[in-house]
Order: C-alpha cells, then structure tokens, then sequence
C-alpha cells in the first residue's frame, strides 16, 4: 500500500465496513453483493443502457410500474392491473394482455375487457376476414357489432352491422358492398337495396 498526495492506491482487494466521500470514480466493472437497496438523493446519470431484470417502479406507488415480463415485450401497469401491452410481433393491447396476433392495436374497456373492444386488424394484409372490428359488450357478452370486412381484394371493404335479440344469438343484420349495394338480411346483396323478406328495389 502506497499514498500519493492525499490519496490511496491499492493492487490488492481491500473489505471496509463503510465508505464516505464527495465524489469517486471507478474503472472497470463495480459489483455490490448483497445489497437490497441504493440511495440516490440527486439525479442518476447513465451514459449508456440500464439494464434491469423486471421493472421500473413509481416511488411510493409500488404497483405502478413499467415492466419487460418477457422477451421483446413492453408493459405499463396501474394500481397493480395490466393496461398496455407491446407484444414480441409489434401488436399494441390496451386493456388486454394477450391483443390479436394479427392485430396492429385492441383496445378492450372495462375490467378485464369485459365491455367495448375495439380491433385494428391491418397486420398482416388481409384478403379475407375483417381489417377493423368494434364490438358492443354487456359484461362478458357481446350485444352488437360494427366491422370492415374484404370484399375479395386489396382496396375493397364493405361494412357489416350485427345485433343480438334477448335471448337470441349475435348475428348481421345489414351490410354494406364495397359497391355500394345495401343488404338488410342478407349478406350478399343482388341490388343497390336487398332486404331479405321485404321488398327489394
């Protein structure tokens, strides 16, 4: 052990119980074994990534968090509930912790989704099914929906508006072409205005 100036230069480990000074500068890789908890009272500095196992916590607010529960996924958490989700493929769910695999973004309201869900579904391009959904919930069930649906190509979408009676069953009450032809009934209108058991025009 030498000094130099008011300095202290070591070449070998040293163990001390306590550590206080103004400022100090390390090289290399610094290790702290066994400690629960480090207290910053000014403003942390990193000059490159922070690396951390789970998640960012709000001081006093515990169960609001930023978290990463799993390879390339990104949460936000409030009052201990899950509401925002970036998953591994890039799909955004708000109010869902498991969005449609080819969605872009689901929104679900409620606790646990139970209410409206919202469904951007541009991801990947579709030729067939829906692009975008809007569906009307009552607890667990769905009462009513809107929804864009392929009419066989690329650029064509039509409309498709569904209902549900008491008691009955969640089914599509009018369409929209992307032609422009209306269907009240029916699902593949033949004219401008198809309504099935009425009067077609």
């Amino acid at each position: 052990i030498g000094a130099t100036g008011y300095g202290l230069v070591l070449s070998a480990d040293i163990a001390v119980r306590n550590i206080t000074g103004v400022a100090a500068t390390f090289s290399g890789v610094v290790t702290y074994e066994d400690v629960t908890n480090i207290d910053s009272i000014g403003i942390i500095t990193a000059r490159s990534d922070v690396s951390i196992a789970d998640k960012i916590i709000h001081t006093g607010d515990t169960n609001t968090a930023i978290r990463f529960p799993a390879a390339d996924t990104f949460t936000v958490e409030t009052a201990g509930e899950e509401r925002l989700r970036i998953t591994s493929d890039g799909s955004v769910g708000i109010g869902t912790d498991a969005p449609s695999s080819n969605a872009l973004v689901e929104i679900q309201g409620g606790t646990g989704g139970k209410n409206t869900r919202l469904l951007f579904n541009s991801k990947p391009v579709r030729t067939t099914g829906s692009i975008g959904e809007i569906f009307f919930r009552n607890n667990d069930d769905s009462v009513a929906y809107i929804t864009c649906g392929h009419d066989g190509a690329n650029d064509a979408g039509s409309l498709n508006f569904g209902t549900q009676s008491t008691g009955g069953s969640l089914t599509e009450k009018l369409r929209i072409t992307s032609g422009g032809s209306v269907g009240i009934g029916t699902d593949n209108p033949g004219t401008n205005l198809d309504v099935f058991g009425g009067v077609r025009s």
